[in-house]
């Protein structure tokens, strides 16, 4: 004959189950809502520090005085603290008379500043390209860029996924800052930023104020002559 069982230790045992199974529950929950806050306290870390490297290109920028240092800083930044290898400024060879920045003036600067360095890093796009490859003037990041654009490059670097900016100033784009990668996970369509396009419209109107600066010494020394 089975030996009777003790329904008060069935009973107790069967509540300390049951709050061993709700301990274990919050347990879990706990350590996956500790695993979302480190997620949310590395994010805001990244955040951080990619602001304050963006104040401090933005910074720079605004320090420069030449196309070539200024094609200088954007490379060098762009590559130690954005983790972007490949940079390159394009400008659009914009010979209408209506345009404030006539680049068929100031077309030997960018072969000089070329002569300073082993890769190019300024490059010019005609209109005619230009409006075709952008026609709302909105940032463009692929993963197979045209053929042209591929070109604006200059390099023998595998190039797996890219973005290029359009430089605008007062509603109208005066280049394009080119930004490549051999990761195909770097630039991934459909994320254009706002910081991007901020960054954009702060290095064209460096890249204007230089080329100002570039037209007011070709008159000086026409009117010397």
């Amino acid at each position: 004959m089975a030996p009777a069982k003790n329904t008060v230790i069935d009973a107790k045992q069967a509540i300390f189950d049951k709050i061993f199974r709700e301990n274990q529950e919050l347990r879990d929950q706990n350590h996956e809502l500790n695993l979302i806050l480190e997620n949310f306290e590395q994010l805001a870390r990244e955040r951080e520090e990619q602001l304050n490297h963006f104040e401090s290109l933005e910074d720079r920028l605004l320090n420069t005085n030449d196309l070539g240092s200024l094609a200088t800083v954007v490379q060098k930044i762009l590559a130690t603290d954005f983790n972007i290898p490949i940079a390159t400024i394009t400008l659009i060879d914009d010979v209408r008379k209506d345009s404030d920045t006539n680049l068929s003036n100031v077309m030997e600067v960018v072969v000089e500043t070329q002569k300073k360095h082993s890769d190019p890093v300024l490059s010019l796009i005609s209109v005619e390209n230009y409006e075709r490859l952008f026609p709302t003037q909105k940032p463009l990041v692929t993963q197979q860029p045209d053929p042209i654009l591929i070109n604006l490059f200059a390099t023998t670097s595998e190039i797996a996924s890219a973005a290029f900016i359009p430089l605008l100033r007062r509603s109208r784009s005066i280049g394009i800052l080119n930004l490549a990668s051999p990761d195909p996970e770097k630039f991934i369509p459909g994320t254009a930023t706002n910081t991007v396009e901020k960054m954009g419209r702060i290095l064209a109107t460096v890249i204007e104020n230089n080329l100002l600066e570039v037209r007011i010494q070709q008159l000086l020394e026409s009117n010397q002559e």
